[in-house]
């Protein structure tokens, strides 16, 4: 066991090493207690933990408000014009309206299909 001890010992490195270790637990036995700090006053403890709380509810009450304001200040209303919309709009009023105002706009209007059947040589009904 002393022949591995001596081993160990031989190399530069190792030796300084083990004496490194060996003067620093030392000195760790003979050295004074530190004299504790004092917690620091009330307003500095916990500040970095308290801002960032602080700036999180914030930031969420921000948020929270302009969800808000976008929903009520545009899609709501936006909403309801569109209900109003829908509730009276007839879309067989308002094709009668597009094929009358202007013809060969709507390609799909009766006359206008009646022609094209007519072209074709197939047999439609009479229109009104």
């Amino acid at each position: 066991m002393i022949e591995g001890f001596r081993d160990f010992l031989r190399g530069p490195r190792r030796f300084d090493h083990w004496l490194f270790l060996t003067f620093r637990a030392c000195r760790s036995l003979f050295r004074e207690p530190r004299p504790k700090m004092s917690s620091p006053p009330a307003p500095l403890r916990q500040m970095l933990h308290g801002n960032a709380r602080r700036f999180m509810f914030l930031s969420l009450a921000a948020s929270i408000g302009s969800s808000a304001a976008l929903y009520f200040g545009y899609v709501h209303p936006r909403h309801l014009k569109y209900e109003e919309y829908f509730a009276t709009y007839d879309p067989y009023v308002r094709m009668r309206e597009i094929c009358a105002a202007n013809k060969g706009y709507l390609h799909t209007c009766p006359h206008e299909l009646a022609k094209l059947y007519e072209e074709k040589g197939k047999p439609i009904a009479p229109l009104q």
